[in-house]
């Protein structure tokens, strides 16, 4: 048995004996309490008597026998407080005696549950006993295994070997693909910033030069330097509403004339505004 198992034993023991102490000395006082209400009730009934008494005896001087009535009810009373608070000390006493026996049924529960936890504990240590026995059974068999891996590193590092020899060879290549590949991007960069044209839904932010709504015609403040081209086909937005459509009729290389294309939006607004963006269409 082990020392835990030892000392809960003994302090199951010692918490019963403390409990049984503890019963006994409630009793005791339960007793005691109970004689004390005896004595307190006979003297309660002696009071009475003698109050009948001596109101018997002494009727002509009722003034006299009232003060002392009224003494004998206050003593009544106080040995009524007295029999309630032993009242209330037997209740107390009471409620004591139920927590100490919990606390033993506590106690009880708890060494139970020890023994249960022993028993799995055992349990455990077998069918840990018996894992261990199987795994130095696999013990060969696993060595087997780490030969043959070995072998395996040494045919995988003989493969890497001549990898590496061809790679060497692929290195060469390699580098001159990308040497093309790099030159190339950066063709197709220069050739996409110097582009001379506009692809449709592309943007542009100019300024209008002049309006002459009766002409149709609009002066713009960009040409052939941005990618204006002649016949090529705008939309004029300001806040990202549409106010008409525009054509280029005339490309100059800082400036362009362009018509307006009639039965399309709003274009008095033009009159009103300084800078507009053109989207291509």
């Amino acid at each position: 048995m082990s020392k835990v198992s030892i000392f809960l034993q003994a302090f199951a023991v010692i918490a019963s004996l403390a409990g049984i102490i503890l019963t006994f000395s409630a009793v005791s006082e339960y007793d005691q309490d109970l004689n004390t209400i005896a004595l307190q009730k006979l003297k309660i009934k002696e009071a009475e008597k003698n109050l009948a008494e001596l109101g018997d005896k002494y009727a002509s001087d009722q003034l006299r026998q009232k003060n002392r009535n009224l003494d004998l009810s206050e003593e009544i009373a106080e040995f009524k407080r007295a029999a309630d608070e032993i009242d209330l000390k037997l209740a107390r006493t009471k409620e004591e005696i139920e927590e100490i026996e919990n606390s033993l049924n506590d106690t009880i529960t708890d060494k139970d549950a020890t023994y249960q936890r022993q028993s799995e504990s055992a349990t455990a240590v077998k069918e840990l006993q018996s894992k261990i026995e199987n795994l130095r059974s696999e013990l060969p068999r696993i060595r087997q295994q780490v030969e043959a891996k070995r072998f395996e590193i040494g045919d995988f590092e003989n493969r890497i070997s001549e990898l590496a020899q061809k790679l060497t060879v692929y290195s060469e290549i390699t580098s001159a693909v990308r040497e093309h590949c790099l030159a190339t991007i950066r063709s197709l960069r220069t050739y996409l910033r110097v582009r001379p044209w506009l692809e449709p839904g592309e943007e542009l932010s100019l300024t209008l030069k002049s309006v002459d709504l009766s002409s149709g015609y609009v002066a713009l403040s960009e040409g052939g330097n941005v990618g204006l081209r002649e016949d090529m086909v705008f939309s004029v937005k300001f806040e990202n509403r549409e106010i008409s459509k525009i054509r280029v009729k005339k490309v100059f290389r800082n400036y362009s004339l362009a018509e307006l294309i009639p039965l399309i939006g709003n274009p008095l607004k033009l009159l009103t505004l300084e800078k507009v963006d053109l989207v291509a269409m």
